[in-house]
């Protein structure tokens, strides 16, 4: 059996507006979630409408 240690350091998570990547003003804007993160030697990097 191989086992090994997998690290997990997020980088950064952010919502902004879809439209401009601003994080301030109406609530009712199309809204998005950014994130990233380093798994092992991997940068992953993905994003995701929230309403």
């Amino acid at each position: 059996m191989i086992c090994c240690q997998i690290s997990l350091h997020p980088e950064y998570f952010e919502i902004r507006h879809a439209d401009d990547l601003l994080n301030n003003g109406n609530q009712n804007r199309k809204w998005r979630a950014f994130a990233a993160t380093r798994l092992g030697g991997v940068r992953l990097i993905d994003n995701i409408a929230i309403n």
